[in-house]
């Protein structure tokens, strides 16, 4: 029988608050959320070889399967940036931005299996990386578009919430 611990988000919540440019309640109630959904919902979002098997083909010709390296959770990789291939937990613009070509923690609250299909973590021209989706049709949506890049062309970026 396993045991299962929870792992308070609030430590996370405390570090990233030092962001002055987020909107505290709006990130704190993700946090919670996330919180939540770690205890009642992980599960349903998984799949029968998850995460060392992706749940789809790929919708966009250059993404990637990658799984983490303590083989934890899997996702999709699109990335855009050619230069120095950069692994880090530097916040950028917003605390769900990360300077890193991969992601540094598990994608939260992924509301159903079918979402895992599209959940990508997206990567700028300058390295930056944050989970969006890619759609069926091959567009990207990102959360936070980074105010000083935009994705290159035919790529169609809807941003909104």
């Amino acid at each position: 029988m396993a045991h299962i611990y929870n792992f308070s988000m609030y430590r996370k919540m405390k570090n990233w608050s030092r962001n002055a440019d987020m909107n505290r309640e709006l990130f704190q109630k993700y946090v919670l959320a996330s919180e939540q959904w770690a205890n009642d919902g992980y599960y349903k979002t998984l799949y029968e070889g998850y995460p060392f098997e992706p749940p789809c083909e790929p919708a966009h010709p250059e993404m990637e399967w990658y799984v983490s390296k303590s083989g934890n959770f899997g996702v999709w990789l699109l990335n855009y940036c050619k230069g120095e291939q950069i692994v880090s937990k530097e916040i950028g613009w917003s605390p769900f931005v990360r300077k890193s070509v991969v992601p540094p923690f598990d994608p939260l609250n992924v509301p159903d299996r079918e979402t895992r299909d599209s959940l990508t973590w997206i990567v700028d021209e300058q390295g930056f990386g944050q989970y969006g989706s890619v759609m069926s049709d091959g567009s990207v949506w990102v959360p936070c578009p980074n105010p000083n890049v935009e994705l290159p062309k035919p790529v169609k970026i809807f941003t909104g919430r």
